[in-house]
C-alpha cells in the first residue's frame, strides 16, 4: 500500500506541475487581452462620445456641409437667390403720397353719436398715405391703366391749378382700381384703409376728438363757417395727426373699404345698393360734425365732389 501511496502523490506532483504554466500562460494572455480592449476603447471609443453640444455643432455642421454641396450640384439659374425672395428695404419704391407708419394697435369704434356699439378692433402694423391722393398723382393712373377720368376733368386732364388737390369724382371701385395699380408699381400690397386703420392715423394712441386736440381751430381745418373750399393737401400743417398725417379732418371725405352697417352688423343699403364707410368729413361740415368718429356711406358706384381717398400699405 506504501508503494501505491508513492506512486499516487509522484502522479498528482506531476500533474500539478504540468498545470502551472497553463496557468501563467493564461493569466499573461487574460491581461495582455484587457489592456489592448482598454487601449482601442480609448482610441477609438471616445472619439464617437462627444458631448451634446459638440455633438450638436457636428451635426450642424453635416448639415451644412450637406446644403453647400447640394448647391454645388444644382446649376438652375431659375432658382431664387437669397436676394430675390424679399425686396431690400432700400429698393422698395416710394408711395407718390408719401408714407406714415404705425405699429398698430387696438381701435374702438363705435359708441357716443354713431349709434353703434363699442367694438374692440385689433389692427396690424401698417403705413398710410401722408396725404390724400392728388390730381396729378390719379392723372398718371389714367393715363398709364386707361382708366376712365374723375368728373369735372377735361379730355382727361384735372382743372388748371389743381395738381396737388385731393383727386375728388371718383368712385369707391375707382379708388380700389387705383390701389391696385399701385401695388403692381410699387410690388407691395396697396388697398383701401379700414376704418379702424383710418382711426388710428388720425389720432394715434389718443383718445382726441379732432387729430390735433379736443378744441377746434381755424388754423387746422376748414369748415362750413369759415366757408371753406377744396385745398391743396398739406395746406393746414399745424393740423397733421399724432402719427404725421395731413388733412384727416376737413377738406374731402376719404372712402375706406369697409361697409357700412348697422348696430346688429348688416349691411345697411341705399337704393338697395350696399355703401361704404367714408371717413373725416369735408370743408362744407360744420365743425362740430367734424370729428375722428363721424362715418358715413355713400353707394360703392357714386361719385361726388367731396369725396376722395388715401391708400393704406402692407409691405411684405
Amino acid at each position: 500500500m506504501a508503494n501505491l501511496s508513492t506512486t499516487n502523490e509522484i502522479k498528482t506532483d506531476s500533474a500539478e506541475s504540468k498545470l502551472i504554466p497553463f496557468s501563467i500562460a493564461g493569466i499573461v494572455c487574460f491581461g495582455f487581452a484587457l489592456l489592448l480592449g482598454a487601449g482601442s476603447w480609448y482610441l477609438f471609443g471616445t472619439n464617437r462620445r462627444l458631448s451634446p453640444e459638440k455633438n450638436a455643432i457636428a451635426i450642424q455642421t453635416n448639415n451644412q456641409n450637406s446644403a453647400v454641396e447640394n448647391s454645388n450640384s444644382v446649376n438652375d439659374s431659375s432658382m431664387p437667390t437669397p436676394n430675390s425672395l424679399s425686396t431690400p428695404i432700400q429698393e422698395i419704391k416710394k408711395a407718390p403720397a408719401g408714407e406714415i407708419s404705425t405699429n398698430g394697435g387696438e381701435v374702438t369704434l363705435g359708441g357716443g353719436d354713431t349709434k353703434l356699439p363699442l367694438r374692440r378692433i385689433a389692427v396690424e402694423p401698417f403705413a398710410i398715405g401722408a396725404t390724400e391722393v392728388t390730381n396729378a398723382q390719379y392723372a398718371e393712373f389714367v393715363e398709364e391703366a386707361k382708366h376712365k377720368a374723375p368728373i369735372g376733368w377735361n379730355d382727361n386732364k384735372f382743372p388748371t391749378g389743381s395738381a396737388e388737390e385731393p383727386v375728388v369724382g371718383v368712385t369707391w371701385a375707382d379708388a380700389n382700381a387705383y390701389c391696385q395699380w399701385l401695388s403692381t408699381k410699387l410690388g407691395t400690397t396697396v388697398r383701401l384703409p379700414s376704418e379702424a386703420e383710418w382711426e388710428l392715423a388720425a389720432r394715434g394712441n389718443t383718445a382726441f376728438k379732432y387729430p390735433w386736440g379736443n378744441e377746434w381751430n381755424d388754423e387746422m381745418s376748414e369748415s362750413a363757417e369759415t366757408k371753406g373750399k377744396v385745398r391743396p393737401v398739406k395746406n393746414f400743417p399745424k393740423g397733421r395727426s399724432p402719427l404725421g398725417a395731413f388733412d384727416m379732418i376737413g377738406n374731402v371725405w376719404e372712402w375706406t373699404g369697409d361697409l357700412l352697417v348697422d348696430e346688429f352688423g348688416n349691411p345697411v343699403l341705399r337704393e338697395k345698393l350696399k355703401q361704404r364707410v367714408i371717413k373725416g368729413g369735408s370743408v362744407k361740415d360744420k365743425r362740430d360734425y367734424l370729428k375722428i368718429t363721424v362715418r358715413e356711406g355713400r353707394p360703392e358706384d357714386k361719385e361726388s365732389a367731396l369725396i376722395g381717398f388715401r391708400y393704406v400699405i402692407i409691405r411684405q
